[in-house]
């Protein structure tokens, strides 16, 4: 549910107009994703059909969800659904994890300000599914180009900056870790882009 200027997809067209522009000009990105959606929907509002009609054979197309939402065990086959289907249509595969919860409200427990470190990558259903098909697809799948850890890199990222506090013109670890926590307007959504990423 990535905004388009925020997205993956975006980020890489970015990076590869500014350093590698003979690359940059061979290749197309698009951010299909879409707030407020499952798995479930994405379907059955045609958004799923919409991926799959524009891929070309040997296109990179990249799945990650915002949870389970409530779809217990068929989670992993529909994830597995998406994937074979892109697959079939001459698609290379990455999955990606969630982003991290903000350390705020009833996740207040992602930042120790004891060992001044945030630990808020989700460990919920969708993660342990995700990995778990993840490891399978690294196993097997010849089209499965590998694993995007969003919510374990974003805490690397925290961290750094907390531990680099002074560099970063705060007095204090938790003067700094309180800055990032300050971005998100919930554990779902942040305002400041730069910093909370």
């Amino acid at each position: 549910t990535s905004a388009n200027t925020g997205s993956w997809a975006y980020r890489l067209q970015r990076i590869l107009a500014g350093d590698y522009p003979d690359l940059y000009a061979l290749c197309d990105f698009t951010n299909r994703g879409a707030g407020g959606r499952n798995l479930c929907t994405y379907y059955t509002q045609g958004k799923l059909a919409a991926v799959l009609l524009d891929i070309c054979p040997d296109d990179v197309v990249m799945f990650g969800n915002n949870g389970t939402n409530g779809m217990g065990n068929s989670f992993e086959a529909d994830v597995n659904y998406y994937l074979n289907a892109a697959e079939a249509l001459g698609a290379k595969v990455i999955l990606n994890s969630y982003t991290p919860h903000g350390a705020v409200s009833n996740y207040s427990s992602g930042y120790n300000s004891t060992t001044h470190k945030f630990n808020s990558y989700r460990q919920d259903s969708y993660d342990v599914s995700v990995r778990s098909i993840a490891s399978q697809r690294a196993k097997k799948d010849s089209n499965y180009l590998g694993f995007v850890e969003i919510g374990k890199n974003a805490d690397n990222a925290f961290n750094a900056y907390v531990a680099d506090y002074a560099k970063n013109g705060y007095a204090t670890a938790d003067a700094a870790a309180q800055a990032i926590i300050s971005c998100f307007t919930d554990h779902n959504h942040y305002s400041n882009g730069t910093l909370a990423c």
